[in-house]
């Protein structure tokens, strides 16, 4: 069951929050879709655990997504980093969720897309 009708209706944006909202429940997963899911936010956590801030930046998901104890504004308040950042931060966790789980480097080369650049996922 790994993939609800509400996360399809919101794309793969969606689908990635909720890929990652599992992640922290502590579920084993029941199939080999969700195994994949699980694989890749595991993945995306190493990752991003290597990165310049990477602790602070697992910490920063973890509130958002797993302990749901705070909202983005809320999380970045606490880390000690601007909304901005926190928004950054987010759309790069949830792109190298994307990532792992597509198998898609185009998604992870926008990371560092100046403000105003289009990328092929943007609509207008």
């Amino acid at each position: 069951m790994g993939y609800n009708r509400h996360a399809r209706n919101r794309g793969w944006w969606g689908y990635m929050k909720y890929i990652v909202r599992k992640y922290g429940s502590g579920k084993e997963p029941s199939s080999d879709l969700e195994r994949r899911e699980m694989e890749a936010v595991r993945r995306a956590v190493d990752e991003t655990f290597r990165s310049r801030d990477g602790a602070s930046r697992i910490e920063f998901i973890e509130m958002i997504y797993w302990r749901r104890s705070h909202s983005l504004q809320g999380a970045a308040m606490k880390i000690g980093i601007s909304d901005r950042t926190g928004l950054r931060w987010h759309g790069e966790f949830i792109k190298t969720v994307a990532a792992e789980f597509f198998g898609d480097q185009t998604l992870r080369e926008d990371k560092g897309k100046k403000k105003g650049e289009k990328d092929q996922w943007s609509s207008k």
